[in-house]
């Protein structure tokens, strides 16, 4: 059965602490500025989008470096839990890192009640993966006008094993996934430093030799416990068709008995102008 190999990518680096501006985060949302005007206490809800379980962290610049425009009053929360509160805003206050759990779909929710020209600069940042899932080329033939089969190689170039390994979705355009199915597929475990797996996966739908069209899988990976996501998209080229050539098909071909032949004992006796030089 042809194949389709599929890989993803993802980067972060999993540690007990985390820290602010550091290779080993990635930035799950911001970093976002928000100034307190006149008046009333402002409001501000924003959408945190996050796939993974792995350790985040809530990071708060107060104002300048110099200490000038600072907050001194102000309320975080996390999907309706205070992070940080009023006694931890201050004038001396420059920097307020806290640990966060985030879910799929987050709400935080920042209330300024300081003086009014105070700036607060939020971020939430996730530890990185150890594991760096790579794709090569995608392999592919067309099998007939509507049955596309694709394959690609896998590799962990990271230094970490990818366990769990896991693809929860696969499309080409214009195509519909015909196997593996049904999803989630798993994949098992990845080694690192270049190891490699393989998924499998066929397309049903209208294709045309010569077709650019482009590969998407995304899915679901562990390490240390904490759960990564990763997702991968490429475009490759369907080869035009040989010259000539027609669909594959089945044929049945009837048994034939051949009688009355056999090697000859002996060189057959040619003329003399029959024999070569």
């Amino acid at each position: 059965m042809h194949v389709l190999f599929v890989i993803v990518a993802v980067a972060m680096v999993l540690s007990s602490s985390l820290s602010s501006a550091s290779a080993d985060t990635t930035p799950a949302f911001g970093p976002k500025t928000y100034t307190r005007a006149q008046g009333r206490p402002q409001i501000f809800t924003e959408r945190v989008q996050h796939c993974g379980t792995a350790p985040c962290q809530l990071v708060i610049v107060n104002g300048n470096a110099d200490g000038s425009r600072r907050i001194s009053s102000a309320s975080i929360s996390l999907n309706g839990v205070e992070i940080a509160g009023p006694s931890d805003f201050n004038q001396r206050v420059a920097r307020i890192v806290k640990p966060v759990v985030l879910a799929a779909n987050d709400t935080l929710v920042i209330q300024l009640a300081s003086q009014p020209g105070g700036f607060l600069i939020i971020d939430v940042e996730c530890a990185t993966s150890p594991v760096v899932l790579v794709a090569g080329e995608v392999g592919n033939s067309l099998l007939n006008p509507t049955t596309l089969l694709t394959a690609l190689p896998i590799l962990n170039t990271g230094t970490a094993t990818a366990q769990n390994v896991t693809a929860k979705a696969i499309a080409v355009t214009g195509g519909t996934l015909s196997s593996p199915t049904p999803l989630p597929f798993s994949l098992g475990a990845i080694p690192g430093d270049g190891a490699s797996a393989v998924l499998n996966a066929n397309f049903s739908g209208t294709f045309a030799p010569a077709g650019l069209e482009s590969l998407t899988v995304s899915g679901t990976y562990t390490v240390g416990g904490a759960e990564y996501c990763f997702s991968l998209s490429r475009d490759f080229l369907i080869p035009p068709a040989a010259p000539g050539s027609a669909p594959l098909q089945e044929v049945i071909v009837p048994p034939n008995t051949v009688s009355g032949g056999g090697f000859p004992h002996e060189e057959p006796e040619l003329d003399d102008g029959e024999r070569g030089s």
